[in-house]
């Protein structure tokens, strides 16, 4: 039996829970619309529910726990949390770091996708994407400073700073391009252009990865699902 009280529980208090979180962020998100301010009242309402409901959630699934100082500290209790504590930061005054914490309430969603294929194959390559993070870093790192000093002289403003100068190199090396910061200098320019022909393997890299673990996975799941077609044939004829 799993030692997390959340896989112990029943499949539609699961859903429920999934429900409230999803219809937690839609009010979120319909909170920052202007236009719909006269429904303030109706958000504070829903707000304390739904905070409600998470704190109950959080407290029986506490109280259930066999290791309750385990599970205080892993990662998907600390995410609840801290989906409750911008409530009580609102009605002691409110600090905007806490507030912000309600977009963690996002990160409650990855807790049904736990046994997803893609969730699966994104751990299974999680290793090599680490690696490949790491390279992608040195890039940017060695680009920044390089872009810095073959364009400050020319662009102060624009590359002010090696880390100002990280934002055109994570840009160009994404190939999202924005254009708000372009060399003008030869050596700038090589630099930039060296980061755009990178950026394109370093992106095909954790795809691959993904994409073919995510098919493995998957081969998998129909090979078990051909034996256990195959074993209850056999049982029925025998």
């Amino acid at each position: 039996m799993s030692a997390d009280p959340y896989e112990r529980a029943p499949r539609w208090l699961r859903i429920s829970l999934q429900g409230v979180v999803i219809y937690s962020i839609l009010v979120m998100c319909l909170e920052s619309v202007d236009s719909l301010g006269w429904l303030a009242p109706f958000f504070r309402i829903s707000e304390a529910i739904v905070v409600t409901i998470f704190a109950a959630e959080y407290l029986a699934y506490l109280w259930l726990a066999k290791d309750r100082l385990r599970h205080v500290i892993r990662p998907y209790s600390i995410i609840d949390l801290l989906a409750i504590l911008p409530y009580l930061a609102d009605l002691g005054g409110g600090f905007l770091a806490l507030r912000s914490f309600r977009l963690l309430r996002v990160l409650k969603l990855a807790r049904h996708a736990g046994g997803n294929p893609l969730s699966l194959a994104v751990r299974r390559a999680a290793p090599d994407l680490l690696s490949a993070a790491g390279v992608g870093l040195v890039v940017v790192l060695f680009a920044s400073i390089g872009l810095y000093y073959a364009e400050h002289d020319m662009q102060p403003e624009t590359y002010a700073s090696i880390p100002a100068s990280m934002w055109c190199v994570v840009v160009t090396l994404t190939t999202v391009g924005y254009g708000d910061m372009c060399p003008v200098t030869v050596w700038g320019r090589l630099i930039a252009s060296c980061v755009m022909l990178l950026g394109i393997g370093l992106i095909a890299v954790p795809t691959s990865l993904i994409s073919s673990n995510l098919t493995d996975i998957l081969q998998d799941r129909r090979e078990a699902k051909r034996l256990q077609l195959r074993q209850s044939v056999r049982y029925r004829e025998t």
